[in-house]
């Protein structure tokens, strides 16, 4: 699956070199760092040992205040929480917790007293490649696909301005939030009250120093130490903009130490830098002169007295979040021996760990308010999907339920919670981040086939009612067909809200019809229809969408018309799970459907990911609604549905490997069949093979895509495609 970043700047940001400017290699105390005196230059360099004959400070005081601090990493951030494993099995905990980036998310949940394991298995439930997917946001309805924008233009008071980040940011948001709750509920507004004290760390984007965030919303706090730049929109938190802490502080020892501990130990999930000689590219050097800026000065490290622990993970890429397994269990074995040697050396006492949530009083009061305290314009929409407040005393995790309608209402961009409680009641107050109430965001695409595509669409928001209407319209233009569409919505479908909606489009549609010589004419099919339906969100994580309405179609030289009902199931993730039916009744009546399943399945050396889909439809269907199969996705070395026919099967075995930040090369087998071909006939009723190997990089306005596909008889093809599919 594609993930919709910048792999420079996600490049710059996760790669640290373990041997910058006085920082020790990897596991080696810091008095034996470049310019420091070392204590045996014949000892081992193994990360997690100890060197013999080490000559540590003098013997720390029975209850030394120790700190732990996380270095940011993207992905290979997640082990982390292999350390904290470690730390759980000697039974030891930390005075003081601050991370960066990655390190001030997985600080944050250990800190409020979730467990390693938890923190795992919830890592593992969530597909943070969602987080970049270049596909769109949601669902759509019958081929309207709303792409994520390349630029926007936002109206607001009145001014129109660009957005501040690449990538839409409100799923991140709304992540942040649902699972740091039970941090939200603990702090309360300062971070000193959690189970472990806790700081993120973050950068002002103008002055580019770190900034240490001790107190307000613990997932406010985490978003402005996890904005990448460009990538995300950063935080403003009334004076300053900020952004991804390891921009100014990768590894914020220095920060951790001025909280007033006696020890600390700073764990480096950093990946290690190139050697640079004249023939280094210029990403190269750029790369390695940012991360050296990141580790200005001399060693923030005290000799003998804190320990710096570089996590070596060899051929781990900083880009996949599906390695949470694998991830976790190298941060444990390398750290295991290390944090069990400082605890006999640093003297430090065993300490229990919270096993429940605190329950807090009755929930009397819930707000919205912007950033300068005034009510949310569509405050009285939020508090109707938010419902009745929990009876009697609660645990805040029991709103993630309540919060999860919210953000599929689509209503704002973001909703910071902040919890106070007295003895008899408990009020939460939400700084939000309005939608402007109008935006017309624009996109586009390419490949090498069908030419050039674009798309146009205008969202506005001009009601504020308990269910405030969402106003759509956009339009798209492709090389071999254009549409024009409009909808309201009074839930936003985009990020699966349940509730109706009501949809006008009007479709061109140019079919190519192959002959054996790959020579090929086409046909018009023009559609127009007018739909009522409704969406639903299932148990399983699926989205459901029913409708039915009025359909007119010609092509050929003839019209037809009638009703016109469809389905669609999508289950969004790392299980790629689809259905989509048509029934259209009236003059010829006919059928379609279309399923698709592709699972993945990811170790440490790369993705395997099996694919089978298949497509039926009755005698009588149009042309625009046949199946076909041909190119990079489905069979390779032909064009874009150059065997079309009215029943198609099609297999694909894809290995996927990640060789740097965003950019994935990859490998596949393919099998395919198609029946009633009105397109290729000459390919006869039997199944084609194919094979096909990639590039796939994904930059700031949507993947590029390399494929070279072989098929039967020696037939090759280069496809160039650009931009989100739509």
């Amino acid at each position: 699956m594609g993930r919709m970043w910048v792999p420079l700047v996600v490049a710059l940001l996760a790669a640290r070199a373990p041997f910058a400017a006085g920082v020790a290699p990897a596991g080696a105390p810091l008095a034996e760092a470049p310019g420091a005196a070392a204590a045996d230059s014949s000892a081992p360099t193994d990360p997690a040992a100890i060197r013999p004959g080490l000559v540590l400070a003098a013997p720390a005081a029975p209850h030394a205040r120790w700190a732990l601090v996380l270095s940011g990493g993207f992905a290979r951030g997640l082990a982390h929480i292999g350390v904290l494993r470690a730390l759980e099995d000697e039974g030891i905990r930390p005075d003081l917790v601050m991370g960066s980036s990655m390190g001030s998310l997985i600080g944050a949940m250990w800190a409020s007293g979730r467990s390693s394991r938890d923190i795992q298995d919830r890592f593992k439930r969530i597909d943070l490649q969602a987080l970049f997917d270049p596909h769109p946001r949601g669902s759509w309805w019958r081929g309207d696909i709303t792409p994520r924008p390349w630029v926007g233009v936002l109206g607001s008071g009145g001014f129109l301005r660009l957005p501040t980040g690449v990538v839409d940011d409100g799923f991140l948001n709304d992540l942040l939030v649902d699972h740091l709750l039970l941090a939200e509920g603990e702090a309360q507004g300062d971070f000193d009250r959690l189970a472990i004290p806790w700081r993120a760390v973050a950068t002002d984007l103008q002055a580019l120093v770190p900034v240490v965030l001790d107190s307000g919303s613990v997932a406010r706090a985490v978003r402005g130490s996890v904005s990448v730049p460009i990538v995300f929109p950063g935080v403003f938190d009334g004076t300053r903009l900020l952004g991804d802490g390891d921009v100014a502080s990768h590894l914020p020892v220095a920060l951790a130490r001025a909280q007033a501990v006696d020890h600390v130990l700073a764990i480096d999930v950093a990946l290690p830098i190139a050697p640079l000689d004249e023939h280094a590219s210029a990403v190269s050097i750029a790369g390695g002169m940012l991360q050296q800026l990141s580790r200005r000065g001399p060693s923030e490290a005290r000799p003998g007295v804190d320990r710096v622990l570089w996590l070596k993970m060899p051929g781990i890429p900083p880009d996949d979040f599906r390695l949470v397994d694998t991830l976790a269990a190298i941060g444990y074995r390398e750290s295991r021996d290390v944090v069990a040697r400082l605890a006999r050396d640093w003297r430090l006492p065993h300490a229990g760990r919270p096993d429940s949530a605190p329950v807090l009083p009755p929930l009397a009061r819930v707000d919205w308010r912007r950033h300068d305290r005034t009510h949310a314009r569509l405050a009285p929409a939020a508090r109707a999907l938010f419902g009745r407040s929990p009876p009697g005393p609660f645990a805040a995790d029991t709103l993630a339920a309540a919060l999860g309608r919210v953000y599929r209402g689509d209503l704002f961009q973001s909703a910071w919670p902040r919890f106070r409680s007295n003895a008899d009641s408990t009020t939460v107050t939400f700084e939000v981040r309005e939608h402007p109430p109008c935006a017309l965001d624009v996109a586009a695409g390419f490949d090498r086939d069908r030419g050039v595509r674009g798309n146009v669409t205008l969202e506005a928001r001009p009601f504020a009612w308990a269910a405030p209407p969402v106003l759509i319209a956009g339009a798209t233009a492709r090389r071999f067909g254009r549409a024009a569409y409009a909808a309201i919505e009074p839930r936003s479908l985009a990020r699966g809200a349940r509730g109706p909606f009501a949809r006008v489009a009007a479709h061109h549609t140019q079919t190519r019809l192959f002959d054996r010589a790959r020579d090929w004419s086409s046909i018009d099919t023009d559609r127009a229809e007018a739909f009522l339906g409704a969406q639903f969100p299932l148990r399983s994580g699926d989205v459901l969408q029913l409708g039915g309405g009025a359909s007119r179609i010609w092509s050929l030289g003839r019209a037809r018309e009638g009703f016109v009902s469809a389905l669609k199931l999508d289950a969004p993730g790392r299980y790629g799970r689809r259905l989509e039916a048509v029934a259209f009744g009236g003059t010829d009546r006919y059928a379609s459907v279309r399923a698709s399943v592709a699972p993945e399945f990811s170790r440490a050396w790369g993705t395997i990911r099996p694919q089978a889909s298949l497509g039926w439809a009755s005698r009588g269907a149009p042309l625009d609604e046949l199946h076909g199969v041909g190119g990079p996705a489905t069979l390779a070395g032909m064009l874009h549905d150059e065997w079309l026919g009215r029943r198609a099967l099609a297999f694909e075995l894809r290995l996927i490997r990640s060789i740097a930040a965003g950019v994935d090369v990859d490998a596949c087998l393919q099998a395919a069949h198609v029946a009633g071909a009105v397109s290729r006939a000459d390919l006869a009723d039997r199944a084609h093979v194919a094979a096909g190997v990639g590039l796939h990089a994904n930059l700031p306005f949507g993947p590029l895509a390399v494929d070279l596909g072989i098929g039967e008889a020696g037939v090759r093809r280069l496809e160039i495609s650009f931009g989100q599919e739509f």
